[in-house]
């Protein structure tokens, strides 16, 4: 993951701010907000390890409330303010009851992950990122299912202006102060196999980052799962004829019917609780 010291950084949705206090103390990105979607005291509740205090101790802003899903409360201080913004490990957390289930519009959890990324996506450069500046988005997510089944390549709110430039594998042991932890109670999870997912402007050179392209944009390779090459259309046909791939374009249509069927997005449906 590459962060210039010099980069004015957001991090959103930092469960227990342990992700922030790594970039300040451990890479020494001194430009740096921290957000997270608990109040304080939630917060303390739900982690009895967090660097809530580290962080204020250092200057370092803290936004507390901060639903990425929802526009209206955006601090208006965030406002074209970032050259970065991070999103570490998005995850939507489990149903708890079919009455949850069915307030979240009866969607799969697929499409309501993916939705999480999208607003991610779509409000970091609407609202937080400079126009002047890098213009940056970073998602960090496991490299293994369920997560690998979001196509998160492919979640580009506004593909005129902005573009997926391409992955970096995400290493934990850069981050020394930073502990994975679950996303609705507190336990610190073993690190896996990630990547971290760049976005930027269309018209943006980004060859500093040295990151990979997706074998899914490259030719004679699948758009869903990035399987191939496939050097025949035999190939092709069996690859699409697979467990897998159907697997694959059936969650691919469960998204593209949400997106056809909601040009207004009720917001309030993916608040998680």
């Amino acid at each position: 993951m590459y962060l210039h010291q010099d980069w004015r950084v957001l991090t959103v949705g930092d469960g227990d701010l342990s992700f922030s206090w790594s970039i300040f103390k451990d890479l020494a990105v001194t430009q740096l907000t921290a957000s997270v979607l608990d109040d304080k005291d939630t917060l303390a509740a739900k982690y009895s390890q967090n660097q809530m205090a580290s962080l204020n101790a250092n200057g370092v802003k803290v936004f507390h409330g901060l639903d990425i899903c929802d526009k209206d409360c955006f601090p208006a201080s965030l406002y074209n303010a970032f050259d970065l913004v991070i999103f570490q490990f998005p995850l939507i957390p489990a149903f708890s009851s079919k009455a949850e289930f069915e307030s979240k519009g009866k969607l799969h959890k697929n499409t309501l992950n993916r939705l999480l990324i999208w607003r991610f996506l779509q409000h970091s450069f609407d609202y937080f990122l400079d126009p002047k500046g890098k213009q940056l988005a970073y998602v960090t997510s496991k490299d293994v299912k369920p997560y690998s089944h979001w196509n998160i390549e492919n979640l580009t709110p506004n593909p005129q202006q902005v573009g997926f430039k391409g992955w970096v594998e995400f290493q934990q042991l850069d981050f020394p102060s930073y502990q994975l932890r679950n996303v609705d109670r507190d336990k610190v999870l073993k690190s896996t196999a990630s990547k971290t997912y760049v976005w930027g402007n269309n018209h943006c050179d980004y060859a500093e980052l040295n990151l990979t392209p997706s074998n899914k944009h490259q030719a004679n390779y699948c758009n869903l799962c990035g399987k191939g090459p496939f050097f025949t259309e035999d190939d092709r046909q069996v690859h699409t004829h697979s467990a897998f791939h159907l697997r694959l374009a059936g969650y691919e249509q469960l998204w593209q019917a949400y997106l056809t069927q909601n040009e207004q997005i009720n917001l309030e449906l993916f608040h998680s609780n």
